[in-house]
């Protein structure tokens, strides 16, 4: 049978199996949808690595057969499990280290998957390559010398990957910034604020890493602490187990937060309504326990002596739209007509590009996170990229605009201090931002 009838009867197989399920499983759609392209995806590859790994015996070719399909077995066996006990509630253990198990997996297939495609185009184009003997030796087709690059890349890869899971995940860094602001107080010369972002404590599975992070931070001896949203992963039940340690932050001019969007609770099934604004009532009186002040929407005044400035927290803004648009500028400014320096907390780095450098030239510094870096990528003097580099513009440190009057308005953002998805880094490390304001004496 031809490799076509057999890809063909693969390809018809699955879309009968799917649309059979799909009917018989309505609520689980999406989700089918989703194993179909993956099962797809590695059946594709799986036809030029299932003969090859025959050819060298019925053991390798088994065990070689088993880690490849066992990526997407856990797919399966985590949907069926997830039916009964929902992905929040699972061990925080199982459920990073399954979750993280088989996107190394499927990172190793990429690379393979590229060189299959590279090599079915140049024989559809130019036909199968004729591979003469050398000295009675047949040697490798180049379709072959392909897939064993390509393997051999993704094994590299998975290595990096299996690494950073390992040495990358809780390798905290600290970065010193200096940010120069027209028209900063005198009061505020040094002002020392130290942010974080994106703690995403529900997939902590070493809860005395995060001690270690809160030792760094105060160490740092700030004047205030921002965290800037996604401090949880599924709901405020994720945070609140780490009150002890959140309690431990000290800043001598407070600690300001607000919410991303995970901290919103969508990204788990709730039941009702109710379900949700119980999630925001746990989080709003969780931070008012540890003394932290929740900004939605609205401003805190940092006074010293005669100056002041103004400490803005909006809640989540995200230009792609499953990302909720809760943030109100215009109200969170009320007050604040007289304060020459604003410092504003907005959680996703899109809002800057689309409405502060637009319309509220007033704004001198943004601080953000969401994009985590992208936690696996590349940071060198003169190549910076990341996994996200191609789909945001704003991903990773420090950016400048400059408005029509000549002032510069800051947007950092920060790399984050948690993960999401694959837990690990990998040339991204989890960020601890240290920022000293400081006075423009040039204008």
């Amino acid at each position: 049978m031809s490799k076509f009838i057999k890809a063909a009867i693969y390809v018809a197989a699955s879309l009968l199996l799917y649309f059979l399920l799909r009917e018989a499983l309505p609520k689980y759609r999406e989700a089918l949808g989703v194993y179909l392209a993956l099962f797809l995806f590695d059946g594709y590859l799986w036809m030029s690595t299932g003969p090859y790994l025959r050819k060298r015996g019925i053991l390798v070719h088994l065990l070689g057969g088993l880690f490849y399909w066992l990526p997407f077995l856990l797919i399966v066996a985590s949907g069926i499990y997830g039916w009964f006990v929902p992905f929040p509630s699972w061990n925080t253990i199982l459920r990073t280290e399954v979750t993280t198990f088989i996107l190394i997996g499927y990172g190793i297939k990429v690379i393979p998957v590229i060189t299959r495609v590279i090599s079915d185009i140049i024989r559809l184009l130019f036909g199968k390559p004729r591979t003469p003997s050398i000295y009675g030796r047949k040697p490798v087709e180049p379709k072959n010398m392909l897939m064993i690059t390509g393997w051999v890349l993704g094994a590299a890869l998975g290595i990096l990957l299996i690494a950073g899971h390992f040495a990358g995940q809780y390798r905290f860094q600290v970065n010193q910034v200096k940010l120069t602001i027209k028209d900063l107080p005198p009061s505020f010369e040094n002002f020392r604020i130290v942010q974080i972002s994106d703690l995403h404590l529900g997939n902590w599975n070493c809860p005395h890493k995060l001690d270690e992070a809160v030792t760094r931070i105060n160490s740092l001896r700030p004047d205030a602490i921002f965290v800037t949203g996604d401090a949880a992963t599924f709901s405020s039940l994720d945070v609140i187990r780490f009150k002890s340690s959140l309690k431990k932050l000290k800043a001598r001019e407070g600690i300001y937060v607000i919410y991303g969007n995970h901290d919103y609770g969508q990204y788990y099934k709730v039941k009702s309504r109710q379900e949700v604004y119980d999630n925001m009532k746990r989080f709003s009186e969780f931070y008012h326990e540890l003394g932290w002040m929740l900004l939605c929407n609205e401003e805190k005044t940092i006074v010293r002596g005669t100056d002041s400035i103004a400490v803005i927290g909006v809640e989540n803004w995200g230009e792609e739209k499953r990302f909720p648009k809760l943030a109100d500028l215009i109200k969170a400014e009320q007050g604040t007509e007289k304060i020459a320096t604003k410092l504003l907390l907005s959680h996703d780095p899109s809002y800057w590009e689309k409405y502060i450098t637009k319309y509220h030239h007033e704004v001198d510094v943004t601080f953000s996170g969401h994009s985590h870096g992208g936690q696996v990528g590349l940071e060198l003097p003169g190549l910076r990229f990341s996994l996200v580099s191609g789909m945001h513009p704003y991903w990773a440190g420090l950016y400048t605009d400059t408005t029509e009057q000549g002032n510069v308005q800051y947007l950092y953002v920060n790399r984050g201090l948690g993960t999401v998805g694959y837990n690990g880094r990998v040339g991204i490390m989890p960020e601890i931002t240290l920022f000293t304001l400081s006075r423009d004496t040039i204008h």
